[in-house]
C-alpha cells in the first residue's frame, strides 16, 4: 500500500506542479490584492504581465517542440524512444496551443478590479498547470529523442 500512496503523492506533486494549490492562490490573491490596496488597476495590470510572459514562454516552447519534431523527421528511426519522442513533442505542442486560447468574460467582471483581478490569476494558473504539463512533456521528449540516437548508434 505504501507504493500506491508515494504514487499517489507524486501525482498529487505532479498536478501543482506551475501552479499553487487552491488554498495557497486564494492567499497570494489576498496577498496581492493587499499589496495593490490603495491602485486596484495595478493588481491588474501586475498579473497581465504574468500572463505575457507565460504566453512568451508558450510560444518559445513551441518552437522548441518543432525543431525536436523536425530533426526526428530528418534523421527517422523506427525505434520506440523515436516515436516516443515524436508523440510527446506533438501532445506538448497539443497542450501549448489550448493555453493559447482566448478567453472572454461576462461585462460586469470588468468593472470591480478585484473581480477582474481574480478571474486573471485563475486564467493564469490554469495556463501555468499546462504551460508546465507542456515542458515536461517536452523534456520527456527530449529524452526520448536522445535515447533513440544512442540506441540507433546515430550522431546528431
Amino acid at each position: 500500500m505504501s507504493n500506491v500512496a508515494a504514487l499517489i503523492e507524486v501525482m498529487m506533486g505532479f498536478y501543482r506542479l506551475g501552479s499553487p494549490p487552491q488554498r495557497e492562490l486564494e492567499d497570494l490573491v489576498q496577498v496581492v490584492l493587499c499589496r495593490f490596496r490603495s491602485n486596484p488597476e495595478g493588481a491588474v495590470e501586475y498579473i497581465t504581465g504574468t500572463i505575457d510572459r507565460q504566453i512568451a514562454k508558450a510560444s518559445s516552447l513551441l518552437t522548441y517542440n518543432s525543431i525536436l519534431f523536425a530533426g526526428l523527421q530528418i534523421r527517422p528511426s523506427n525505434t520506440w524512444p523515436s516515436t516516443c519522442a515524436l508523440w510527446l513533442s506533438l501532445i506538448s505542442c497539443a497542450l501549448v496551443l489550448a493555453l493559447l486560447f482566448v478567453e472572454w468574460r461576462s461585462a460586469a467582471s470588468y468593472r470591480d478590479p478585484k473581480v477582474d483581478f481574480c478571474a486573471l490569476v485563475r486564467l493564469a494558473a490554469r495556463r501555468s498547470r499546462l504551460l508546465t504539463c507542456s515542458l515536461v512533456l517536452s523534456l520527456l521528449g527530449t529524452f526520448a529523442a536522445m535515447t533513440s540516437l544512442v540506441w540507433t548508434g546515430k550522431s546528431p
